[in-house]
């Protein structure tokens, strides 16, 4: 049987991994940046990496809670506000800018 706080050391280890299969590192997100590895499996690799976009003015105006969240939980540099009707920004705009090729 494990003690109160292993389970908790082992929860949060667990969630840690969960997020790392989502989280973006700044390897892949900022040019030039050094190149992060975990010594057991070699370099940090998310198997499911997200983009995440914000509307600030959706879902009862909880847009600024949602961002902080999502900024904490991945990479900030992953999270992007978007600012919902902003003269000639979309998604499509908002990835060019930033070099990624998606389907929307």
């Amino acid at each position: 049987m494990i003690s109160d706080f292993e389970f908790v050391q082992l929860h949060a280890t667990m969630a840690d991994e969960f997020l790392n299969n989502f989280k973006i590192p700044d390897y892949i997100l900022v040019p030039e940046s050094k190149v992060e590895e975990i010594e057991e499996c070699g370099l940090l690799v998310p198997k499911c990496p997200v983009l995440v976009f914000v509307n600030s003015k959706s879902g009862g105006q909880l847009g600024g809670d949602l961002l902080q969240t999502y900024r904490t939980l991945l990479n900030e540099k992953q999270v992007f506000l978007y600012v919902y009707n902003r003269p000639g920004l979309d998604i499509t705009n908002l990835l060019n800018v930033y070099h990624i090729s998606a389907y929307v």
